[in-house]
């Protein structure tokens, strides 16, 4: 490691805090918060938690990794930090005692010992911000899914303490992505305003802003999916392949997780009746106007999902795993816009762990499942 440019180690010495340990639906308890907080300007209690809808599925390997479940939205905080810092990777946010807010530095929730940054010991010294700093960074918000309900989701929470983003001098965020451009275009920011933490990995902000995650991660408020589709409305519409098709996503360009027998699935509808896209091709108005338009989206497990957020209620959604891996967000996220999910497993490839490896689904099985889906019959 290059030590040039680099101060000593502030991070390892900071306390990891919850600012509100974990309590009954509707508990709210702020002492800690605002023992924290130079000020607070939101503290909200969630609400009462809800239960999934059914799981409509296909497959023991599937069924053995559910189980009912419910979703318990997290209480929302909004709160100024005098002389406060953000440092990455991974994201963490501290106050000037050194406290770390371990709820939104989720990675350093855990025992420095146990976590794969353990040996970094040095960050480089901090950029110095003057005026207003919104934090909208969060480890993993280089990713469509932790951008959009991650990051995001604090301009709602902003917005909802009585906060324009506009007043915000700088804006910090994970990295500086053209999907993130063009969400702040939508909301009527410029990008002049964004420090990347990718780049500068350490600021010290005069007046640093901070707020809670909308919803626990793979959870999502309501409140927040009606504000994003609400502030989304206005963008160009777009001609689109896909209307009234169903919507194929491909991951053949991903790092992991590849349905390795794309085309032979896709031959497996009537000719014509699917759109294959990469979605990584696509701008976001292009991406958002995919789901808008399609009959129905039929993908492997992956952040391409999370446009979902816009889709229209009745929806038919059949998402595909490999064998030994599950991951409920999208069937809460289907179930939260009204959409009608449903998911099968298949035959994982090589070896490695089950959510990353690659793996094939017969493609008869797809085609049947998804027809039942359809009719009301997959379970």
């Amino acid at each position: 490691m290059n030590l040039k440019n680099l101060s000593l180690p502030f991070v390892p010495l900071a306390r990891r805090i919850e600012p509100w340990p974990a309590g009954p639906p509707g508990h709210l308890d702020n002492s800690l918060l605002a023992s924290l907080a130079d000020e607070v300007f939101l503290a909200e209690t969630s609400p009462v938690a809800h239960r999934m809808p059914p799981l409509v599925m296909v497959g023991e390997t599937i069924k053995k990794h559910v189980s009912e479940l419910s979703a318990q939205l997290t209480n929302l905080y909004f709160c100024l930090l005098r002389d406060g810092r953000v440092v990455s990777p991974p994201v963490a946010v501290i106050n000037r005692h050194k406290d770390i807010f371990g709820d939104i530095s989720v990675d350093w929730r855990h025992p420095r010992t146990n976590h794969k940054y353990r040996g970094w010991k040095f960050v480089r010294s901090p950029l110095h911000l003057s005026g207003k700093s919104l934090c909208l960074a969060s480890t993993g918000a280089e990713t469509f899914f932790h951008l959009l309900f991650d990051s995001l989701g604090r301009i709602w929470i902003a917005e909802k303490a009585g906060f324009r983003i506009q007043e915000f001098d700088h804006l910090i965020v994970q990295q500086d992505t053209p999907l993130l451009r063009r969400f702040l275009e939508l909301f009527g920011v410029g990008s002049s305003r964004l420090v990347d933490l990718s780049k500068v990995r350490h600021v010290r902000c005069e007046k640093l802003f901070i707020g809670s995650y909308q919803s626990a991660m793979g959870h999502y408020h309501p409140g927040f999916l009606d504000w994003l589709r609400l502030r989304t409305r206005n963008r160009p519409s777009r001609g689109v392949d896909s209307a009234e098709k169903i919507l194929f996503l491909s991951r053949a360009q991903a790092g992991c997780r590849r349905l390795l027998n794309e085309e032979s699935i896709e031959r497996a509808f009537p000719r014509g009746s699917t759109h294959r896209v990469s979605l990584e091709k696509h701008t976001l108005d292009e991406q958002l106007a995919l789901f808008h338009h399609a009959a129905a989206v039929v993908a492997p497990h992956g952040g391409g999902l999370s446009h979902l957020a816009w889709a229209r209620p009745g929806l038919p959604v059949l998402e595909l795993f490999p064998d030994g891996f599950f991951n409920a967000c999208y069937w809460e996220l289907s179930s939260s816009v009204g959409a009608k999910y449903g998911c099968i497993a298949g035959k994982s490839a090589g070896s490695g762990i089950a959510a990353t490896r690659d793996f094939t689904i017969f493609p008869k099985l797809v085609h049947d499942s998804f027809l039942r889906l359809v009719e009301g019959k997959l379970g």
